[in-house]
């Protein structure tokens, strides 16, 4: 695995040299946009290396372990990056995203555990994603 991941590697570092004519310092910061370049190549190499996975023989089962420990290492840096978008809101408002968007509650679930009428989640959610997103705009032009 740890040749997948220098070619992974290799090939974020071609694709930056290959498409930096795009890069707009405008919209975002060179490291973002070098970020969201490893980010989406890293998917592709693990969805890639996924199916071969499971049509490798049962000798190599180490890859598959692997590629659980990249898999985790992932999901790290999406929560890193769930828990930035998240801290520009209030507690009450935070734990209303994480019920709705990362464990999949139903607005009904949500509303019976918060006892929370489903229009005042949907108001606070409403708020909370046009605060997310203006925080985010303003991340960009810095």
């Amino acid at each position: 695995m740890p040749d997948k991941a220098e070619e992974c590697l290799n090939d974020v570092l071609l694709n930056i040299w290959e498409h930096i004519d795009s890069f707009d310092e405008k919209r975002n910061s060179f490291k973002n946009w070098a970020a969201a370049i490893a980010r989406y190549r890293a998917v592709d190499y693990l969805r890639k290396y996924r199916q071969k996975i499971q049509q490798i023989d049962i000798e190599e089962v180490e890859i598959a372990k692997e590629d659980a420990v990249l898999e985790g290492l992932l999901e790290q840096e999406a929560y890193r990056e769930l828990k930035g978008l998240l801290k520009c809101l209030k507690e009450k408002d935070r734990s209303l995203f994480w019920k709705l968007y990362v464990e999949e509650k139903s607005m009904e679930e949500i509303s019976r555990e918060t006892g929370m009428d489903k229009t005042v989640i949907y108001n606070r959610i409403s708020r909370g994603r046009r605060l997310i997103r203006k925080q985010s705009m303003k991340e960009r032009e810095a």
